[in-house]
């Protein structure tokens, strides 16, 4: 009402963002994370994961997992028996079981 009398408007340039855009990933229960080095990443850094993850399935690019697999692998200093998408989906449910615990 203010603002009408005033003459002026206000504009929201807040950005609306909802639990997907978080770095949250539901675990299940009984879930047994694998790499607890995972916790040597940053929020920001998985949360780039999350984004990655999303792109690789998106274009099928498959070639992009297995470059930040093995970025990912060399700087935790560890190795993994599993595809690199497959891995990268991993340090993201670990990240979040260890974070929820």
């Amino acid at each position: 009402m203010g603002d009408l009398v005033a003459g002026t408007i206000l504009i929201d340039l807040k950005k609306r963002t909802s639990w997907q855009d978080t770095v949250f990933t539901e675990v299940e229960s009984t879930y047994q994370p694998r790499y607890p080095q995972v916790m040597q990443l940053s929020d920001r850094d998985i949360n780039t994961l999350k984004n990655i993850i999303e792109t690789v399935k998106k274009r099928n690019d498959y070639d992009l997992s297995i470059k930040i697999a093995y970025r990912i692998q060399s700087k935790l200093k560890m190795t993994s028996d599993q595809d690199s998408l497959e891995f990268l989906q991993t340090l993201l449910k670990d990240y979040n079981y260890y974070s929820a615990n």
